[in-house]
């Protein structure tokens, strides 16, 4: 057996009443730690999933309101699968729904914001940007772009919590996917009617125009010239009639998207309600606790040994290179 070891050994023998005292005092620290200040942490998970008419209407650009911009088109759908992880995210969006009321019991509800701030009454600015940086940390949002699906997780020592915020996560998204789609269609309502009105007066005069010159010539086969410019004037008003066919039909579109109250994700598993803790139970952390507890005072009693032997021999190294000096 290596000297050293035989050392170690000797040495743990001798320190067995420091080994037994600082073991049994970090060991009963563990076990008030664990039965009265450890606190269990539960999850609660959802998965939605985009609907078919979001996959149509839903626009990109009104995220632009959240400070985010998308790098995907509007018809991509692996952005519109992106925008709940960047909307959840999102400082905006977080500050929002913190004045919304979820439930800690059975039948008891109050608002996030107080149910975050446990320290008292305080409206600052750095208060609010402190809550919001505590509830990111209790969400999670995974996005799988095969199946198109994202799952949404909560986790918080209070498991209604955990459901409700989960909960409220899913309805504030289609609340305000809702408003940001129909605020899209509004404006793009009002640019159609603009460029209707627009290409109405085009079309009018182009009418008034192909009119006026059959009035003024009324034997045009006998000219090539005449021929040219009525076929010009007849390509003309069927291309401003081909614009307004056009608009009116995106008008319309336009119209039932600003009025649709359709959700853009549905909801593929609703937020459960955690029975089970998702960390890890009382007693194995204190099984876990415990050997620490042991190997502690081992490896101070290790460290202490190995410090002293190497400074003996630092010693006896410098003395022999005087010596032989």
């Amino acid at each position: 057996m290596n000297v050293d070891l035989k050392k170690l050994i000797k040495e743990i023998v001798i320190q067995w009443k420091f080994i037994f005292q600082l073991s049994f005092f970090l060991f009963v620290s563990s076990l008030v730690y664990v039965f009265f200040f450890y606190q269990h942490e539960y999850t609660s998970s959802s998965k939605v999933y985009l609907s078919d008419k979001s996959s149509n209407q839903l626009s990109l650009g009104g995220l632009s309101q959240f400070g985010l911009q998308m790098p995907f088109s509007q018809g991509s759908a692996t952005g519109k699968l992106s925008i709940v992880s960047e909307l959840v995210g999102s400082f905006s969006f977080l500050e929002k729904i913190l004045n919304d009321d979820v439930r800690i019991s059975e039948n008891e509800f109050t608002s996030l914001y107080n149910y975050l701030n446990q320290d008292g009454p305080d409206s600052s600015h750095q208060l609010t940007v402190d809550l919001v940086n505590k509830l990111t940390t209790k969400i999670s949002v995974t996005e799988n772009y095969q199946s198109f699906i994202v799952k949404i997780k909560v986790t918080d020592e209070n498991k209604y919590f955990a459901q409700s915020l989960n909960e409220l996560i899913i309805l504030k998204l289609n609340t305000i996917l809702s408003e940001m789609n129909k605020q899209v269609a509004y404006e793009k309502l009002t640019f159609i009617n603009q460029r209707i009105s627009e290409v109405n007066k085009d079309l009018n005069e182009a009418e008034d125009a192909l009119k006026d010159f059959k009035y003024k010539n009324k034997q045009i086969n006998s000219s090539v010239t005449l021929q040219l410019e009525s076929e010009r004037l007849i390509r003309n008003l069927a291309f401003q009639t081909s614009i307004m066919s056009t608009l009116l039909g995106q008008r319309e579109v336009a119209k039932i998207q600003n009025i649709d109250d359709a959700k853009l994700f549905n909801v593929l598993d609703s937020p459960n309600l955690p029975f089970y803790a998702s960390t890890i139970r009382k007693l194995y952390l204190l099984v876990l606790y415990s050997m620490i507890s042991l190997l502690i005072p081992i490896f101070i009693i290790t460290l202490r040994l190995f410090s002293k032997n190497f400074f003996i021999r630092l010693s006896n190294t410098l003395n022999s290179d005087i010596s032989q000096n």
